[in-house]
């Protein structure tokens, strides 16, 4: 904390923001990171005179560096941040829980899942996405070698039964090990950069993921239950626990876990039913047209 509270009043920071507001002349601003927000609320109490200032968290809980005073509203994606912000002294009437916003193609897909009008590969019992990671350090499944492993033991799985969607991002060296790997196996499907991720998102049935709150918040919005790779730490733990108290998903910190987890939802599918179900009521498709129209009316 006191380094972030350095970071808030350092002149260089502070003095771009002011560059920013003075050059757009914006009648509010919308920060969905806490630290423009602290800045902005700090500058508030110097420069009266400045635009409002809202918050929008982009996680399922919002930490404490996130500012309460000068804040005039705050979208929180669930109850329990809502909870937190007002145990810190935050007005309940300036917080909304409407979600974190993502794309709002979310919504049409969202209604188009509640009526099972979804195009599904019918050839296999479950679609499974993988999100892998491409050129980052700390890939989504863990590691690579993890994700590689991962589709070498699935074929333990009863032949034609899972059909494995693995989204490796863009084109990098993982990516070419992973295609030649996988040459000839009909039960793996490889993409590169996706132009258009919540349309293949809707047509899953799980995603592995590390607990990210964007994309565990598209996941809800689709009713796509998520299979955690690991807790994380910090807000990555946070989001874990929301998912996972909210039943939209389970914990598989290993490859063999994962395959059980799934072999399982394969000899009952109520298993997959009953995560879909909750991952439907706790996702929030409209949140972004939500958050919009109440910033549009001047809050709160």
């Amino acid at each position: 904390m006191p380094g972030y509270e350095l970071l808030q009043v350092m002149p260089v920071l502070r003095n771009r923001v002011m560059e920013i507001l003075l050059h757009r002349n914006p009648d509010m601003v919308i920060c969905t990171h806490s630290l423009p927000c602290s800045i902005m609320a700090s500058l508030q109490s110097d420069h009266p005179d400045l635009p409002p200032v809202a918050a929008v968290a982009t996680d399922f809980m919002v930490h404490p560096y996130w500012p309460i005073k000068k804040v005039k509203g705050f979208v929180v994606a669930c109850d329990e941040a809502r909870e937190r912000l007002i145990e810190r002294g935050g007005s309940g009437d300036r917080i909304r829980v409407l979600g974190i916003p993502i794309d709002p193609a979310a919504e049409n897909l969202s209604i188009r899942e509640r009526s099972d009008d979804i195009k599904r590969d019918t050839r296999f019992s479950i679609n499974v996405l993988i999100l892998a990671g491409g050129k980052r350090l700390a890939p989504y499944v863990a590691t690579w070698p993890k994700t590689k492993n991962l589709m070498d033991m699935a074929m333990q799985l009863p032949a034609g039964r899972v059909h494995w969607n693995v989204v490796c991002g863009i084109p990098s060296a993982f990516s070419r090990l992973l295609t030649e790997f996988m040459k000839g196996r009909e039960d793996v499907t490889l993409y590169e950069y996706v132009t258009d991720f919540m349309e293949l998102l809707s047509r899953q049935d799980f995603v592995i993921t590390k607990p990210g709150g964007l994309i565990l918040a598209e996941a809800m919005a689709l009713g796509i239950p998520a299979i955690l790779v690991s807790q994380g730490s910090g807000q990555e733990a946070a989001n874990s626990n929301i998912i996972l108290s909210h039943r939209c998903g389970v914990l598989a910190e290993s490859e063999k876990e994962v395959l059980a987890y799934l072999q399982d939802v394969l000899d009952y599918p109520y298993i997959a039913a009953d995560a879909k179900r909750a991952a439907l009521t706790f996702g929030k498709p409209s949140a972004a047209r939500q958050a919009a129209a109440w910033f549009l009316q001047g809050m709160p």
